[in-house]
């Protein structure tokens, strides 16, 4: 409390500031400004002596919720003293360090950082109203985000370390996470009541935590980071008596609110170059980053650059800023419509002004990298110096801008609320006009009206002359020559191929063939009745399509979709109404034959995927047999059901690859979700096939184990299922073996909807000459017995119950713990295994990335051989759930190396080759759906034939970017792959042979 003689002169300084008129006060609220006052010098104590009489006034005066913070904390009224110069990033840090030094958990964290929040808003406040300088407000508030950001981070950072340890790589170091900035905090340009947009990323998807020494759990980095990132952002978007903090936005994230909460480099590296939109260059330009490795985020922002700042202006650009300027144009007139101006979103407001430069540095700063600004007033004046704009111009939308962005402060302030809208009547624009520096009287208003209608102006004419320089004809004269001779059916076809040549068709006599079979249907946009309407379709699919990085891929499956499209006209809108669902489904077709094929043979998944972007990025087992049993005729009879999970897998397999390609998820969550798909439509077959025969005693005897990848949760997009089926002693094993049977069936056969998966049931006891179904005393008997070899033992590590429930879980737990050090202190071991993988070697062509020299199967056997020769507290840790008792080959190599088992180093490195053989796998699937004609990419030799000889470098070239290469310095990406490829097999050979010291003849 302020003692009594204090009182009266602080408060009598005050009110001589209020009565000398030189604050902008309305009459109406000068008497609540008083009681404000009066109340604010009663109860702040000594810190009201030390509180500038103008700044106090001036403050009170504009805003409602700071009056309101003040009477709730009137100690707080010290900061507004002598107000520091703008802060950076690292003063701010400074500021808050004392604040929060006494925080000992979430809440009171949460507590002080709000209230920090607001003492801020004080300083920041009373410069803005004392200077009039809203830029460099803005810029302050953004350093003051960044620190917020920074000590949020790594106080959550600090709060996870007991449960999951610390992050690492897979070569153990520790791996960091950083916050890219994006909109107006990357530009440094916030309003008072923003929302932060911002982008989570870290350094990589290969590792995981160390789970704190063992007493924490261990998570692969994706789950570890979205865990950390989506409570930053709860501890700061959380409404609390204190208010927020900051209002956290990630849509501007890849595939926005359906997409991944954050992304590892490589991840957003594949997602940009393969599925990029014009809006998220735009967006890009701003980004900027602002709190944890801000190294890993200039890294970031340089590996993104190439798409971002392109060398030349693209058609789908060119489009895609005339579809931007038509959004903005029609919600300008909407909002001009409403009762006052929208000083963001109305004509001649603040998005004009930043599109129109972004426009331009978008349009230039590939040739120019100076205009790389993240914030307008910077860019303004680049863009003036580079002669791109007049200077007087740059002046006019700088001097617009900041009385634009001035007014957007005064709405905001009063009630820290995100309004835009000036009102409509006189009595509160002149308030508003009154904060941003005019009179407050009539002559005031009249001035402040005079001043906006003349920056409006000034904007909207240079949006419109920068938006109509940006967006040029669609093509140049030589192209839409070309293309009017290509898609001319009266025209000699050796010309025509020319024309497709011209185009950037490389198989120009097969793409002349489909254009044909498009030009003779009647309702393709080739038809020349489509033509003579303009053909404005035909010629946005034949951009789309040349721009990927196999136009005569991409054509081709675009002309199966378009002859097997169902609801083809409202499908053809859609493409010629959004360039970004064309871009995308192209980029698709140009990208993966597997997926695009898949796609084609069903397009009704078009909406789900490409046109609504409904689809997550992730589901889980629940999720995935929650979605199936809503699919049409799922319950329906034999062949419905059939049909009904062929659907379903496709839809689920085109999922996971589209976001596979796009790298949003990485090979490990492909591994799970693939695997989880294949136990949901095992258990929905099985329980149909049960259905169908009428066997229910047989559907409850019977139980099933899943064996290799399908057990390790590893499956790849073409993996076989390894099965063993098992039934109770009691159950009729007649029925039993007819139940499994049919089940197979349902697995394997192909239908009109296609087939789901190759079954293979050789690992049961006594292989193909065996029973089809065991009982659990006869498997366990089996494995316990003489009968089992060695490479038997070896399968069963890698087994896992998928139905069954308890009794069958117990069994392969057993099973398991059996075969962990079966063969400890058996000097014949490691010859055993390494005579089967001599075997496989025999079999295997020179570049298969299974069963070839330091491929993956190297890996599956070293794990094997260690986990066989377990002994002592390592056996006893591996069968109690420590890592190296694990069925998943990539967990046990980390855990083995955890126990000394395995050198730490080697086997981080194995652990990294292995993820990029198995990813690779996954690529080749997806990229040609031909993995062996990929794996031929891989040798040293091309093809002789010229057109075959472009047609490969094209196939490989694609297989390299989506494995995440590209250009460098004297280095093609595909040779970049070749080489790395080497390396990775090379050390998966040479960790197995040291391992097992085997001497083979290789």
């Amino acid at each position: 409390m302020t003692t009594p003689t204090e009182q009266p002169s602080v408060l009598a300084s005050w009110l001589a500031v209020l009565d000398a008129g030189d604050v902008a006060v309305p009459a109406d609220e000068r008497t609540m400004v008083r009681h404000a006052l009066d109340r604010l010098a009663s109860e702040a104590g000594p810190a009201a002596a030390r509180a500038v009489p103008e700044h106090v006034v001036r403050v009170l005066a504009a805003s409602t919720f700071l009056r309101r913070f003040l009477q709730r904390h009137p100690e707080a009224v010290v900061e507004l003293g002598e107000l520091p110069a703008v802060r950076d990033r690292a003063g701010w840090l400074t500021w808050l360090a004392p604040q929060l030094s006494a925080v000992e958990d979430d809440a009171a964290l949460g507590r002080a950082l709000r209230i920090a929040r607001h003492r801020a808003m004080l300083q920041l406040t009373a410069r803005e109203l004392i200077s009039g300088d809203p830029l460099a407000t803005g810029a302050d508030l953004a350093a003051f985000a960044a620190a917020i950001l920074e000590v949020t981070l790594d106080a959550v950072a600090r709060s996870l370390r007991p449960t999951y340890g610390v992050p690492r790589t897979a070569s153990g170091e520790v791996c960091t996470p950083v916050v890219i900035g994006m909109g107006k905090l990357g530009g440094a340009e916030l309003n008072y009541s923003s929302d932060i947009d911002v982008i989570f990323a870290y350094a990589t998807d290969a590792g995981e935590t160390d789970g704190a020494g063992g007493l924490g759990r261990r998570v692969d980095l994706h789950t570890y980071f979205s865990r950390l990132f989506a409570q930053v952002a709860q501890a700061l978007s959380q409404q609390t008596d204190e208010g927020f903090v900051f209002r956290v936005d990630l849509d501007l994230r890849p595939e926005g609110r359906t997409g991944p909460i954050c992304n590892s480099l490589e991840g957003l590296e594949r997602y940009y170059e393969s599925f990029g939109h014009a809006w998220e260059r735009l967006a890009w330009i701003k980004a900027r980053p602002v709190a944890g490795d801000l190294a890993l985020g200039e890294r970031i922002i340089a590996a993104l650059a190439p798409f971002v700042f392109r060398k030349h202006l693209d058609y789908a650009f060119a489009d895609e800023v005339a579809a931007m300027k038509g959004r903005i144009d029609a919600l300008g007139a909407r909002l001009g419509r409403q009762d006052g101006f929208n000083v963001k979103l109305g004509r001649g407001g603040i998005r004009e002004v930043e599109f129109a430069v972004q426009t331009l540095q978008l349009t230039w700063g590939g040739k120019l990298p100076e205009l790389r600004a993240t914030d307008t007033r910077t860019a303004l004046a680049r863009l003036a110096l580079a002669g791109l704009i007049e200077s007087a111009e740059a002046d006019a939308l700088l001097g617009a801008y900041r009385l634009l962005r001035r007014v957007e402060h005064a709405l905001q302030l009063a009630d820290d609320r995100q309004t835009h809208l000036l009102p409509g009547d006189p009595g509160s624009r002149k308030r508003v006009a009154a904060l941003a520096g005019f009179e407050l009287d009539d002559g005031g208003l009249a001035a402040f009206e005079q001043a906006l209608a003349q920056h409006r102006r000034q904007v909207r004419a240079a949006f419109e002359a920068v938006v109509a320089g940006a967006a040029p004809e669609h093509a140049t004269p030589a192209w839409t020559q070309a293309f009017a001779v290509a898609i001319d059916p009266d025209v000699a076809d050796p010309a025509r191929e020319d024309a497709l040549r011209e185009l950037g068709f490389l198989q120009a006599p097969l793409s002349r063939r489909r254009l044909d079979a498009l030009v003779r249907r009647p309702d393709s946009p080739f038809h020349p009745r489509a033509i003579a309407r303009g053909g404005a379709l035909a010629r946005k699919i034949v951009q789309a399509v040349a721009a990927t990085a196999d136009p005569d891929a991409a054509f081709g499956h675009m002309e199966t979709l378009l002859r097997t499209l169902r609801h083809r006209k409202a499908a053809l809108d859609q493409l010629e109404q959004d360039p970004r669902r064309l871009r995308t489904l192209t980029a698709l077709f140009g990208t993966s034959h597997f997926l695009s094929r898949l796609l084609v043979r069903s397009p009704g998944l078009l909406d789900r995927l490409v046109f609504d972007g409904s689809e997550p990025a992730v589901r889980t087992a629940a999720e995935m047999a929650a979605a199936l049993t809503a699919e049409p005729r799922v319950d329906g009879d034999w062949e419905d059901v059939l049909g009904a999970v062929r659907r379903f897998h496709q839809a689920e397999i085109l999922r996971i690859g589209f976001f596979d390609l796009a790298g949003l998820i990485d090979t490990a969550s492909v591994g799970r979700q693939l695997s989880d798909l294949a136990d949901v439509i095992l258990a929905k077959v099985l329980a149909a096939a049960a259905e169908t025969l009428d066997e229910p005693d047989a559907a409850a005897g019977i139980g099933v184990i899943a064996m290799g990848k399908l057990a390790g949760r590893e499956l790849g997009y073409s993996s076989d299922l390894d099965l063993v089926f098992v039934h109770a002693p009691a159950a009729d094993s007649v029925a039993v073996t007819r139940l499994a049977r049919r089940c197979i069936t349902g697995l394997v056969c192909a239908t009109p909807e296609g087939t789901l998966y190759e079954i293979d049931t050789r690992l049961r006891p006594s292989g193909t000459q065996g029973p089809l179904c065991v009982t659990a005393e006869r498997l366990l008997g089996y494995h316990r017995g003489l009968e089992a070899a060695v490479w038997e033992k070896q399968a069963v590590l890698r087994s896992r119950a998928v139905l069954g429930g308890p009794p069958v879980e117990a069994l392969v737990a057993t099973l398991r713990s059996d075969a962990m050090g079966a063969l400890a202190g058996d000097p014949a071991a490691a010859g055993a295994v390494d005579a089967m993988r001599r075997r496989l070697l025999a079999v295997a062509g020179p570049f298969d990335l299974k069963l070839g020299l330091g491929g993956l199967i190297e890996v599956e056997f070293l794990v094997q051989y260690l986990q066989l020769t377990l002994d002592g507290d390592a056996l006893d840790l591996a069968r109690s759930g420590h890592a190296a008792g694990s069925r998943n080959a990539a967990e046990a190599l980390r855990g083995l190396g955890e126990l000394g088992r395995l050198d730490a180093a080697r086997a981080a490195a194995c652990g990294e080759a292995y993820a990029f053989v198995r990813q690779l796998e996954n690529r080749m699937r997806l990229v040609q759906d031909r993995p062996g004609a990929v794996q031929a990419l891989l040798a040293a030799d091309a093809p002789a034939d010229g057109a075959a000889h472009a047609a490969s470098d094209v196939a490989h070239l694609r297989l390299a970017r989506r494995m995440g290469y590209g250009e460098g310095p004297g280095a093609r990406a595909e040779d970049t792959l070749q080489a790395d490829l080497r390396r990775h097999r090379a050390t998966i050979a040479d960790c197995y042979s040291q391992t097992l010291r085997s001497t083979r003849n290789d």
